[in-house]
């Protein structure tokens, strides 16, 4: 996996959007390509990301899903996880939404650079570029 380089992100720098890193160990791996292809939606988008959520190790993951790991069905399959010891990057991102407009904006921008995988949550959007998981979905949750 090619590492970012962030002086050829222009929207987004981990030194100022701090949840590009996982918030409990402060990892950054984000797949390149899925942070570039971020950061054309952006520019077409026109209107400001704040991400809230985007890198992952797996001890934060599993954090955030305690009811399905009560329940003994906890995947540990996120597209936020990364892990530097099996070379996993993280290839998800979660973006906080203003109004109708804005996630409208967002959504049109996301899908004219390429991300496939959108979940439409009432505050957020959830993003991938998992090539893993099913494609072309939109799905409202």
């Amino acid at each position: 996996m090619k590492e970012v380089n962030w002086n050829d992100v222009r929207y987004f720098n981990p030194k100022t959007d701090h949840l590009l890193k996982c918030p409990c160990c402060k990892l950054l791996l984000i797949n390149s390509g899925s942070i570039y292809k971020l950061d054309i939606a952006r520019k077409i988008s026109n209107v400001a990301y704040n991400i809230n959520s985007a890198c992952r190790c797996k001890s934060h993951d599993k954090e955030l899903h305690p009811e399905q790991v009560k329940l003994g069905i906890y995947s540990g399959k996120s597209s936020h996880i990364a892990d530097k010891e099996t070379g996993i990057y993280s290839s998800a991102f979660d973006i906080d939404t203003r109004n109708n407009r804005h996630r409208f904006r967002i959504v049109r921008g996301l899908i004219l650079a390429g991300f496939s995988r959108l979940l439409i949550y009432p505050t957020f959007l959830h993003i991938d570029d998992d090539e893993n998981k099913d494609q072309e979905i939109i799905s409202l949750m």
